[in-house]
């Protein structure tokens, strides 16, 4: 940052907040019309506030340089910087604002190198805790669905040509279990019909004889006779 005529610098205020330490330098262009490195201090880790320093007197400059450097580690958000400055010879004191270079919102990818698994390895086996005698059920908190919402259409592969059945072992009811009453929510009053695609039988099929017991032979009357 430039002025047009030398100005003498006071103290420096930072609006910032930061979870490390970082270091905040200044530099101007006097003496030596180079710009050097004239003043630096640590800024402590803080929540948002107002960090002030006074600098060191006299400190002169036509152009002046701040740089804010974070620590490792952590986050720092510099909000403001300006500093107490006076125009030579004569001028008032007043505070100048300097510019605060946004991060830019563009961000590069990075790619993590993640070796293969080689040819020979090891099964590693997870430990798992079994649960408990005494524990405590915990409620999912599932959000209901919203009146308005689209439908998704997900994508499933037909069942290839060459296929294996597979078997899906399911576990006999126990003699002793619990009846689970499973909530069917009535049909609305406006619904739509929806017409289930039945596949035409083939030119070429085997018929299935359904066993059908026979008709018992039906008894023939007998005439007994009744007192009266």
């Amino acid at each position: 940052m430039g002025f047009e005529k030398s100005h003498l610098f006071g103290k420096i205020e930072l609006d910032i907040s930061t979870t490390v330490e970082g270091t905040f330098s200044l530099s101007t262009d006097v003496p030596g019309r180079a710009m050097v490195q004239r003043y630096s201090f640590t800024v402590p880790v803080t929540t948002r506030r107002t960090v002030r320093a006074r600098l060191p007197g006299p400190m002169v400059g036509h152009l002046c340089s701040a740089i804010y450097t974070p620590g490792q580690g952590g986050t720092s958000e510099l909000y403001g910087v300006r500093v107490w400055v006076r125009e030579l010879p004569a001028g008032q004191w007043y505070w100048f604002p300097l510019p605060v270079v946004e991060t830019p919102a563009l961000h590069q990818q990075m790619q993590i190198p993640v070796e293969p698994t080689g040819q020979s390895f090891t099964q590693m086996q997870i430990p798992v805790e079994p649960t408990g005698e005494s524990f405590t059920q915990m409620q999912i908190p599932v959000e209901p669905t919203g009146q308005s919402f689209t439908q998704m259409q997900i994508p499933v592969e037909p069942t290839g040509q060459s296929f294996t059945q597979m078997q899906i072992p399911v576990e006999p009811t126990g003699q002793s279990f619990t009846q689970m009453q499973i909530p069917v929510p009535p049909t609305p009053a406006d619904f739509s019909n929806m017409a289930l695609p039945v596949e035409p039988t083939p030119e070429s099929f085997s018929q299935l004889s359904l066993p059908v017991k026979p008709t018992p032979p039906v008894p023939e009357w007998v005439s007994v006779a009744v007192d009266d």
